[in-house]
């Protein structure tokens, strides 16, 4: 199992879906594969089987009407089950705010309270890995459509091989998790400069220093990036575990995430896509913290202060 959560987080990645997802989920959705692989006859029984039936599960689950029960350990009843899913249709039928991608495991139980007492009421289950904006309704739609596009280019490449006789070049299988950044796609993007190429594997390392490796001993078989804010350490080291990319993307979801919604690739991005959710330009109560970036809205007589894309 690992060799395809492994493979799906390439694809998320190569894809620049990381930020729209947290890791467990993705996790969880591969885990659904093995525990409950019906119509199949069997759990995947190799890496290539269990990525495409992952590919399969995000292009044609239909999410807006089942959720997806993940019953680890066996841990869930059927009564279980059966609540998990009258909790979805109420959700579906009275909460439009409802996580997207409706995952439920057996740690997603949570007990109600009567409010006059102590006594338990009942049980209500709730996504705890997939969040409103984890992915978003338009995430989810964009990864659905790459799926069913990545599952088409799987069985062209599969058809081709399979008639030419031979091997097809490995950089066309890499197109599987790659796509570039495109500007149509995106509102901003943001790029980040590389001073330097420096090799990422590391190799002899000596114990003079816990977190910077000197450059002589580095391997040069991969790349590492050296970035502007780096720029003195450019020529002496590689500072191991720092990720411009990831902590600036991370900024920038803490600061603007209720406004954009990042896209961009942990392991071999340089470019970060920002897109405005639709209600940038709704209304909102005053706040110091968005006030820099905002504009006075006026309906009715009165002023609001309202987002200023």
């Amino acid at each position: 199992m690992s060799a395809v959560v492994q493979l799906a987080k390439l694809w998320i990645c190569g894809h620049r879906f990381w930020p729209c997802f947290k890791e467990e989920a993705i996790e969880l959705l591969v885990a659904s594969l093995f525990l409950h692989y019906k119509p199949y006859l069997h759990p995947p029984r190799s890496a290539f089987s269990g990525f495409t039936r992952f590919l399969n599960l995000l292009a044609n689950w239909e999410w807006q009407f089942f959720p997806l029960i993940v019953n680890l350990n066996n841990e869930m009843s059927e009564v279980d089950v059966s609540e998990c899913v009258k909790e979805f249709t109420s959700q579906n039928q009275n909460n439009p705010r409802r996580p997207p991608m409706y995952i439920i495991t057996p740690d997603d139980r949570g007990s109600i309270t009567s409010p006059n007492s102590n006594m338990k009421k009942g049980v209500k289950w709730r996504p705890y890995w997939t969040t409103k904006s984890q992915p978003s309704v338009a995430a989810l739609t964009r990864v659905t459509d790459l799926a069913k596009a990545t599952l088409a280019l799987l069985d062209n490449l599969c058809s081709e091989q399979a008639n030419a006789g031979s091997q097809v070049d490995g950089e066309v299988w890499q197109a599987l998790f790659r796509s570039d950044i495109d500007q149509s796609d995106h509102d901003i993007i943001l790029r980040l400069n590389a001073l330097a190429e420096m090799p990422e594997t590391v190799s002899n390392i000596g114990d003079d220093d816990d977190y910077s490796v000197k450059k002589s001993k580095i391997s040069s078989s991969v790349s590492t990036r050296f970035y502007k804010n780096l720029a003195k350490e450019a020529g002496e080291t590689i500072l191991v575990g720092v990720e411009p990319l990831t902590n600036y993307g991370e900024a920038i979801r803490a600061h603007f995430g209720d406004l954009m919604e990042l896209y961009y690739d942990p392991v071999n991005g340089q470019d970060i896509g920002l897109n405005f959710k639709h209600r940038v330009r709704d209304p909102v109560k005053f706040r110091i913290a968005v006030s820099s970036y905002s504009l006075p809205y006026h309906r009715n007589g009165s002023s609001k202060l309202g987002n200023d894309s």
